[in-house]
């Protein structure tokens, strides 16, 4: 009974065949010859939709004119993929071999037939729904069963396509040695193109390793799933990681998509916090976490409509990201040229890809497979030009910052030299001045005995002559006396204790932050200083030692935030604090550290450091204190007289 009905549908299709070839042709046959190695079938093509018709009914329609030059689709109809049928029918001038190759990316499933004289032959079943099978594949193509054509026979070749996120189909008829060739060059170019693409990546991690960048690891992670889409589309992860498991295939599709957005989301909120834009990061977030929850809903109902969501959120990603980079270079427009160019361009070939499949109305201006990888490439070289700028510009920037040290450090060294060199010759005239002070006593306290016996000289003599000149003899004789008596005086008094010269705490404040700014900058910390006029007499040697002591031990100990110093002023009294946020000392440690030898347990020193602090503070007459909370850090403060 079988075997009649087998032979009944065989013979009705023979039938409909002949009835198909026998009505007038819709087209002329498409000729070929095996003096051509490929035939692209694609123009001659004819389109009909039909979901899940009987081939043999289609073969009839083909025949009876039905079938139209334009493929019309509509991804957004029902809730699955579109699906059409195609034909072209071949006419073998002499024996010719060869197989057909079809490129459709991404697509779901693919049945090929030919109708000839005999019973209708599917030379090809493909599903993505089915395990890999790589006799259906060349170098990311599918390809038919061999073929073999007559001369002078005629075969309708009758395609039935379910589609991917393209809507694009592309048939050829190729020779064998054709179909290597291509295979070859197509695994070349593919290699060439994955080991960029990774490469690039690498460099994207060598920076975040290097500068600590947060945006370059973002941008490494959004490129690294950019490139698990485009190996998805290609067909390599379903070859190669999990050819046995295709019920996963949609689940994988979908992560990609939605991952890719998310991580651009979280990219552009990046570039927003950099710019102080705080509440499109915020949106960005918000729209980052959308994504997530459209994964979660294409697990339960996988489909167009969720696919379009992604689709849209991908171009809204876009539009963020070149928002967020705009901002972000903003103020090294000039520098950053090159790459904002190669991301607009790049950008904006993305959007015209995904916009017709958000609308499908709008034609595909560009929408294959290889269009995506340029932009891929495109957005990889714009996103490089980017960071190697913004690290010429940091590079520069730092050459400024410490030519513009250097030279202040110059000037502070000049002026030292210059206060030196005054310092000296004033204590070499101080002391050229006591010496002579010290010989002109040495010679009132020699002549003073000489003196005394010429005065008994002088009363002796004076008695013999007249009153006047015995006058005049005793008052040039007084007055040698009194000045070698003042002269003895003056050098025999203690000078008076001079008072230390006002100066501006600033001036040890800005010594101290240069003494000790790259030792904190090499463990992150941000060393502080708040500016000050505020005058003081304390000896400035005495308060370089304290204010150094504090500022270091607070930066040994300090692994995160930083050290702020600084004057509060209250009435005519000020206090010289330092600051840290380190792990902050006990009541006890406090007390312990002041004494001489002892340190904490991570020390390396010889625990001097507060011994020395509170021993100068002592010696000169000021107060130092301390108050911490553990945890959050330490202050300490050093009270300091007008």
């Amino acid at each position: 009974m079988f075997d009649v009905v087998r032979r009944l549908r065989a013979a009705l299709t023979c039938l409909l065949a002949l009835a198909a070839f026998a009505a007038p042709a819709f087209a002329d046959s498409f000729a070929v010859s095996p003096a051509k190695s490929e035939h692209d079938l694609t123009p001659a093509l004819r389109y009909a939709s039909g979901t899940a018709a009987d081939p043999v009914d289609m073969v009839a329609r083909y025949g009876q004119g039905a079938f139209s030059e334009v493929l019309e689709v509509s991804p957004y109809a029902a809730n699955h993929a579109p699906e059409a049928w195609a034909a072209v029918e071949l006419n073998a001038t002499e024996i010719v071999a060869g197989r057909l190759v079809l490129n459709a990316p991404l697509v779901s499933e693919v049945d090929l037939y030919l109708a000839g004289d005999g019973p209708l032959e599917n030379v090809l079943s493909y599903s993505v729904f089915r395990p890999f099978l790589a006799v259906q594949h060349t170098a990311g193509r599918l390809q038919s069963q061999p073929l073999a054509l007559l001369p002078g026979e005629r075969v309708l070749v009758l395609a039935h396509v379910k589609f991917g996120p393209l809507q694009q189909l592309d048939v050829r008829f190729e020779q064998a040695d054709a179909t290597a060739q291509k295979a070859v060059q197509s695994v070349a170019l593919t290699a060439a193109f994955y080991a960029f693409a990774l490469a690039s990546i690498l460099v994207f991690v060598a920076l975040f390793a290097a500068l600590r960048d947060w945006m370059s690891l973002l941008y490494a992670l959004m490129f690294f799933v950019g490139l698990g889409l485009l190996a998805f589309l290609d067909g390599l992860l379903f070859r190669f990681l999990y050819p046995n498991t295709p019920g996963i295939q949609s689940a994988v599709g979908f992560f990609l998509l939605f991952t890719l957005a998310g991580s651009g989301f979280l990219l552009a909120g990046q570039g927003f916090r950099a710019g102080n834009r705080v509440i499109w990061a915020r949106w960005c977030a918000v729209l980052a976490g959308l994504c997530g929850f459209g994964f979660a809903i294409s697990l339960v109902s996988p489909g167009t409509y969720v696919a379009a969501a992604a689709y849209l959120l991908l171009a809204l990603m876009c539009v963020a990201v070149l928002v967020a980079t705009r901002i972000t270079n903003a103020t090294h427009a000039s520098n950053f040229a090159v790459g904002r160019l190669f991301s607009f361009l790049a950008l904006t070939g993305l959007m015209l890809l995904l916009v017709p499949l958000l609308v499908p109305a709008l034609p595909q201006i560009v929408g294959s497979l290889s269009a995506l990888k340029g932009v891929y490439l495109i957005l990889v070289l714009g996103a490089l030009a980017n960071f190697v700028a913004k690290v010429l510009i940091t590079r520069r920037t730092q050459e400024a910052a410490t030519a513009a040290e250097l030279a202040a450090l110059a000037r502070e060294a000049e002026l030292n030299k210059a206060l030196f060199t005054s310092e000296q010759n004033y204590a070499t005239a101080r002391a050229k001045a006591q010496e002579r002070t010290r010989q002109l006593a040495n010679a009132s306290h020699d002549l003073r005995q000489p003196l005394m016996s010429l005065g008994m000289t002088v009363d002796s003599l004076a008695a013999r002559v007249d009153p006047e000149t015995r006058g005049q003899l005793r008052e040039a004789f007084s007055y040698i006396t009194s000045l070698s008596e003042s002269y003895l005086d003056n050098a025999t008094d203690a000078p008076p204790e001079q008072e230390n010269e006002r100066y501006e705490v600033g001036l040890i404040l800005q010594t101290v932050q240069q003494m000790f700014q790259q030792e904190a900058a090499k463990k992150g910390l941000r060393l502080r200083m708040v500016t000050s006029t505020y005058q003081t007499r304390i000896p400035p040697m005495a308060l370089m030692r304290i204010t150094s002591n504090l500022v270091s031990n607070a930066i040994k100990y300090t692994d995160a935030g930083g050290v702020l110093m600084g004057l509060c002023r209250r009435g005519g009294m000020a206090t010289l604090c330092v600051v840290d946020t380190g792990p902050g000392l006990s009541e006890e440690e406090f007390g312990r550290f002041q004494q001489e030898g002892e340190k904490g347990p991570t020390s390396d020193g010889h625990g001097l450091g507060l011994a020395v602090c509170f021993s100068l503070a002592q010696e000169n007459g000021i107060s130092l204190s301390m108050t911490a909370q553990p945890g959050h850090g330490t202050a300490f403060m050093l009270a300091l007289e007008a």
